[in-house]
């Protein structure tokens, strides 16, 4: 495994009678030895705080091959290093990197208007769920739609520093069931996306994780 310095890391600190489900905070890669991974200052995407790995914390890492693939692993802090001003973690062997399903990906709540595309037929649609691999929508109009269709999609979403992101991509109708007061609800995992969009959406997301957090 190559590891590329820059790239993004999102590490899950794994405590003693806790769930796996817990917050996942970015950092960047800052160089790799035969032995660790030396990672900037974890910060919470939304207050900006810092957090400081202990020695000895487990941790779950997550990151994305530039192909947009989603790979994780288990590893462990050695604490922060003051010389260095970094933190090393334990690098795995290749053997340990698992490559994950699109539904891995963290899913949120969120309403984003989405205009989607079926040969003529357009329509505007609301999502319920997002992450960086599918979404499902409701609110579907002026187009019929079946398992298997292959839809063009265009999402606008706002990110916490104010930015709005124009995502176009392309998705597979891969679900169907009944929503809340009885309206349809549709599935759909992307099939085309940039590396860079999906970026945008995994940011995305974990920034609305925090949010419901601080609620």
């Amino acid at each position: 495994m190559e590891w590329k310095q820059g790239s993004t890391l999102y590490i899950q600190i794994h405590t003693a009678g806790e769930s796996r489900d817990t917050p996942a905070y970015p950092c960047m890669l800052k160089a790799a030895d035969d032995s660790f991974l030396y990672v900037d200052v974890l910060h919470d995407p939304q207050t900006g705080e810092q957090y400081m790995l202990q020695p000895e914390e487990q941790l779950q890492v997550l990151f994305d091959s530039e192909d947009g693939t989603r790979y994780r692993f288990d590893s462990r802090s050695a604490g922060y290093n003051e010389m260095l001003r970094l933190t090393p973690i334990v690098k795995p062997i290749d053997q340990q990197i698992v490559q994950t399903e699109a539904s891995e990906y963290l899913r949120v709540r969120s309403e984003i208007e989405v205009a989607i595309r079926k040969g003529e037929q357009r329509s505007t649609v609301i999502t319920t769920y997002i992450s960086a691999g599918g979404m499902t929508v409701t609110n579907v109009r002026d187009i019929e739609l079946t398992i298997g269709d292959q839809l063009e999609c265009w999402l606008l979403i706002h990110m916490k520093n104010g930015s709005i992101e124009h995502i176009p991509l392309e998705a597979a109708l891969i679900g169907e069931q009944s929503g809340e007061g009885g309206e349809k609800q549709y599935s759909m995992q992307y099939s085309e996306i940039s590396d860079s969009d999906r970026q945008k959406l995994i940011r995305y997301c974990f920034e609305r994780q925090f949010d419901f957090r601080s609620l």
